[in-house]
């Protein structure tokens, strides 16, 4: 999946280097454009960026394909989601927890979808099986996951927290299992 490539659009790892024609080593630093950047993983899930696709594989059984089923064998071939496609969504960056997926778009939008038992991946909760946006007009830079819960930071600085909070870790001073307001619209400072 990742290796040194002089086609366009073929995959590398950063840092790679590349045998040009009269021997000697160029860097082949990956694009967003064109090449996969691995953005790492869930438990047990793996995720990537291509062309700003997003693309999943390994365990898959809680929604985390995102193509409308919640439940894809671990043997089946590494997948892109659908829905990103369609609608002409391209993503910049991924986050996971222990079972979902939050993407920021290059729109500074947030998605989420996957295991929310707890309300983490902003869209209710449940087995949320095709990503649906948590965070729109608001202008997200960053995002981040941890086991049941996520977050995203603003332009302007502000954060939002949403999902599992019984140990403060929202930040939003309410130790609950389950933020009733799930859809990330509050923020705290």
């Amino acid at each position: 999946l990742f290796s040194p490539s002089l086609q366009a659009g073929d995959s590398v790892l950063p840092g790679s280097t590349v045998t040009g024609g009269g021997g000697g080593e160029t860097p082949a630093e990956p694009s967003f454009a064109g090449n996969i950047m691995p953005t790492g993983s869930s438990l047990d899930t793996g995720l990537a960026i291509h062309n700003g696709e997003v693309w999943v594989w390994g365990f898959r059984g809680s929604g985390q394909q995102g193509n409308g089923v919640n439940v894809v064998d671990v043997k089946a071939s590494p997948a892109k989601i659908q829905k990103f496609i369609d609608q002409g969504v391209k993503i910049y960056a991924l986050a996971s927890g222990a079972y979902h997926m939050i993407a920021l778009d290059e729109n500074g939008d947030v998605w989420g979808w996957g295991q929310s038992g707890y309300g983490e991946t902003g869209c209710g909760r449940g087995y949320v099986s095709t990503p649906c946006k948590v965070l729109a007009g608001k202008r997200i830079t960053q995002i981040g996951a941890g086991e049941y819960f996520s977050a995203a930071m603003s332009e302007d600085g502000k954060v939002y927290t949403w999902g599992h909070g019984i140990y403060g870790q929202r930040g939003d001073g309410l130790k609950t299992a389950y933020l009733a307001n799930s859809n990330a619209q509050g923020a705290i400072h």
